[in-house]
């Protein structure tokens, strides 16, 4: 039982973890520049502020200015 308990806890901080590398704000006064595996287009640039999502670090990457 106590097993069972410390696998399902550990499979809630991953995905917990999982979720907050997925996501990245951008201030009202900032502009964030997304690129996917490196390439960077012009429907990439995010001027909206507020909380965003985005593909997992590996993937997406986002610089903010």
């Amino acid at each position: 039982m106590k097993k069972a308990a410390a696998i399902i806890i550990g499979l809630a901080i991953l995905f917990v973890l999982l979720l907050f590398s997925m996501t990245y704000s951008v201030g009202f006064n900032q502009v964030a520049l997304k690129s996917h595996f490196g390439k960077v287009d012009s429907s990439s640039i995010v001027r909206e502020p507020g909380l965003h999502f985005r593909w997992p670090f590996f993937a997406d990457s986002v610089t903010t200015y």
